[in-house]
Parts: structure tokens; sequence; C-alpha cells
């Protein structure tokens, strides 16, 4: 049994939907015309650890350029198990293979499962840090979400002054899917260095957008918040 049967025996849609409860799938947003079987995650986790050691880069290519979702899913997932498992040069290899085919990843699901492993594992071992800068001077929304969440391996690696160099560098956008993006990386900075992330806040100030803010304000109490929204910091 390939992945693809597997999928199918997994599904609780008996045809593809076009539309997810957490997924803007309507004409004109980011993911309109694509297909769910509604295979829970805890499925996608099984059919990726039945298949990642077998599966042919053939099979992992078809999944990938699939319009169902739940297909995708399994096939991001299976990179970063391979990722996370293989030696440098396999890391070196998924990561090409993963950053030509952008246009597949095309999720914030697909993006979060996957680009750690996928992309922060890689950075985080040869200090290329210039490759997160071009990602997220993308205009493409998923490139540029790669870029920024990728650093989500960095922060738990302790490299904070680079994930925030990257971090400003993708603050001019308007879309929500970054701004929430930002905000929880920034967070995550947080939850390591308080001063660091308060420090950024307040240099970067005017040019963050509200949504990044709250997010990467939600671990302070509640008076931090406040004055932070108004533009208060505490002074050291």
């Amino acid at each position: 049994m390939d992945a693809f049967e597997e999928l199918e025996l997994r599904k609780t849609n008996e045809t593809p939907l076009a539309s997810n409860y957490y997924h803007k799938t309507g004409e004109g947003d980011y993911q309109h015309g694509d297909l769910f079987m509604g295979v829970p995650a805890a499925g996608i986790h099984a059919v990726s650890l039945h298949h990642y050691e077998s599966i042919t880069e053939s099979e992992l290519d078809r999944l990938l350029a699939s319009p169902i979702h739940d297909h995708r899913a399994v096939a991001v997932e299976i990179l970063a198990r391979l990722a996370t498992r293989g030696p440098g040069a396999v890391r070196e290899h998924v990561m090409e293979w993963y950053l030509k085919r952008l246009d597949r990843v095309n999720g914030w699901d697909l993006v979060d499962m996957s680009c750690p492993a996928v992309v922060g594992l890689r950075v985080a071992e040869t200090k290329d840090f210039a490759l997160l800068h071009r990602l997220v001077l993308s205009d493409h929304l998923w490139t540029k979400r790669v870029g920024i969440v990728s650093t989500l391996t960095l922060i738990r690696k302790g490299l904070l002054d680079e994930t925030l160099a990257v971090l400003a560098a993708a603050l001019p956008d308007d879309r929500d899917l970054i701004h929430k993006a930002l905000g929880w990386m920034l967070r995550e900075v947080g939850k390591r260095d308080r001063a660091k992330l308060d420090a950024f806040l307040k240099k970067n100030y005017t040019a963050l957008p509200r949504t990044t803010l709250r997010y990467a304000i939600e671990r302070h109490t509640e008076t931090e918040r406040k004055n932070i929204l108004k533009g208060i910091f505490k002074e050291e």
C-alpha cells in the first residue's frame, strides 16, 4: 500500500471538499482551489511515519503536486522527517528540493509543519542566515512565511540576534499571515530573553503591525501589555 492508498483509507470526506474551517478557500483567497479529504492530523502523522523511509522521490513529487491538501501535508511532513533524521548532505538536498517547490507548499499549516526542520535545521547548521534574508524579502506569501517560521529552529538553538535580524527584514508587509508569523516568532524569542524582545519592540515600534505586536507580548503582564500597546516601555 502506498501513501495515496493509505490516505484514502483514513479520509473522512467521501469526496474531497473545496472548503475547510481552518483555511481560506474562497474566490481570491490564498488557498482557493484547495481540496480536503478530511484526514485528521494523527492520520497525516501516521502515513508519513509509515512511508518516509521507503518513499521514492517520484512519489513524493506526485504527493506535493496534488491539488489535495492532505497529499501535500504528508509530503511536507515526510520531508521534515527526512531532514530531521538525515546527515548534513541529506538535509541540504531536502532543503534545495523543497525550496524549488514552494508554490506547492501553499498553506500556513504546510509551511509551519515543515520549514523549521527542512530549512531551519540546515541554516542553523551552516550559519547561512543570508538564505533566510532572501526568503523574507520575497513578495511571495509562502516563501516569506517559510523565511520567518524557519527561525523557530534558530530560536531553539539560542541564535536570537540572528533571528531578530531576519524578523526585522520581514516587517514591511500588509498580510495577516505574515503579521501572525512574525508575532509568533517574537513571542518565542521573548520566552528565552525578554530583554532582547522588549528592546526589539521598542526599536521597531512604529514599523510593527498591531497584530504582530499583540502576539509578541502575549506573555507580558496585563499592565505591561497595555503600556507597550501605547508605546510606553519600561526604562532599564
